[in-house]
């Protein structure tokens, strides 16, 4: 099942932002995905790191929950408790960043396909010793959550996935303008939302 901070983020993520916008984002200097890595950065700092619920797997899934308000980790959530359950499940799947990509896709996110152009808000995977860590792209910095907390890192992501807001995901009243974004598809366009100041 789940854990009492995974209950939070399910049944209440808006509680963990204050006061919400249509979008249902506290407002953090008029973008809602200021807001959810605000939040993001305040709860990883000040709850523990634990297998299957605060690891970084979990932590990024709880993340994208709050940016698109699906979960990334729906498969995995209550289903390992220590390190060595994490890696029977993650041998499975692939591996960490497949684990990411197949959450991640799943509920709509986009895979960044040149890692050089990651951008401030994007969930990435990077390489350190030999292990994959999941986190938080914060402009130059990635932000982790470890077993010895939450930290930002300079560190070289190797995959990245971003959220495009479609315009059936944003209220008309939220202030996004809505436009055609090229694909990744050749000659082919979408009705994307992007948020202004």
């Amino acid at each position: 099942g789940f854990t009492k901070l995974d209950s939070l983020l399910v049944a209440q993520p808006l509680k963990l932002l204050g006061e919400t916008s249509s979008l249902g984002f506290a407002d953090c200097g008029g973008h809602p995905l200021e807001a959810a890595i605000e939040a993001t950065q305040k709860l990883w700092r000040s709850t523990p790191f634990e297998w299957g619920a605060g690891d970084c797997l979990m932590s990024c899934a709880d993340y994208g929950l709050l940016v698109c308000g699906r979960d990334a980790g729906a498969r995995w959530r209550g289903t390992y408790g220590s390190e060595e359950e994490a890696a029977v499940i993650l041998e499975r799947d692939g591996g960490a960043v497949a684990a990411l990509h197949d959450g991640f896709t799943g509920i709509g996110w986009r895979m960044v396909d040149d890692i050089a152009r990651v951008r401030r808000g994007d969930v990435v995977a990077t390489e350190i010793h030999g292990r994959v860590f999941g986190g938080i792209w914060l402009g130059t910095r990635m932000l982790m959550r470890m077993e010895r907390g939450a930290m930002e890192a300079l560190v070289r992501p190797c995959a990245g996935w971003r959220f495009i807001p479609a315009v059936a995901d944003v209220p008309p009243s939220s202030g996004a303008t809505r436009h055609l974004l090229p694909t990744e598809d050749v000659g082919r366009s979408e009705e994307r939302a992007s948020f202004v100041r």
